[in-house]
């Protein structure tokens, strides 16, 4: 499949012709296009660039489906210290967008692990370890915050030795985390 997928764009390349590709694959879509269309029950979600989608997902079905691993999407709600979990789990973190509920985005790759709660700018969270996912070049942390609900995903060096049930604290830079509305699921920026 993989080698088809470069023949393909190794042809449209040679040809120089325009072509409608239909996939389910979020890979094969992105890399294969130069403008994306994701649709989700035949009405568009977004149009654009690959990395535009992915950088920037129009909504929480986009930010869900572009991106493997897809972006942890994590319910908040204003509180009187900034932002708690809709569960009621606490996050150190402002409540930027000035709304009671709302739905934060925040890509694997963009959790930092801290040693110590509170490190640095942005929402920092408190999570236990369920699975490390060894996939060579990176690993997966598969974490649940204590009141069981959320799940939260961090992508870590092969490297990094993390034990069951070991308590983690998480960072996101402030310029990673993306805002979505809860009701509608579309972007607020």
């Amino acid at each position: 499949r993989v080698q088809t997928r470069t023949d393909i764009a190794k042809l449209q390349q040679d040809l120089g012709i325009t072509t409608v590709y239909v996939t389910h694959d979020q890979v094969e879509a992105m890399t294969l296009a130069d403008r994306l269309v994701v649709l989700n029950g035949g009405n568009i979600e977004q149009i654009g660039a690959p990395i535009d989608v992915y950088d920037k997902p129009a909504s929480t079905f986009v930010a869900s489906f572009i991106g493997s691993p897809a972006m942890n999407l994590l319910k908040v709600k204003a509180d009187g210290n900034g932002l708690a979990l809709a569960t009621g789990t606490g996050l150190k973190g402002p409540n930027t967008k000035g709304r009671d509920a709302y739905i934060i985005g925040i890509r694997p790759e963009h959790l930092e692990v801290v040693s110590a709660p509170g490190e640095g700018d942005g929402i920092h969270l408190e999570a236990s370890v369920n699975v490390l996912e060894p996939v060579g070049a990176e690993s997966y942390l598969y974490s649940s915050f204590a009141d069981g609900g959320d799940e939260i995903l961090v992508r870590v060096s092969s490297h990094a030795r993390h034990e069951p049930d070991e308590k983690l604290y998480l960072r996101a830079a402030p310029e990673s985390i993306h805002y979505f509305d809860a009701e509608t699921g579309r972007r607020i920026d």
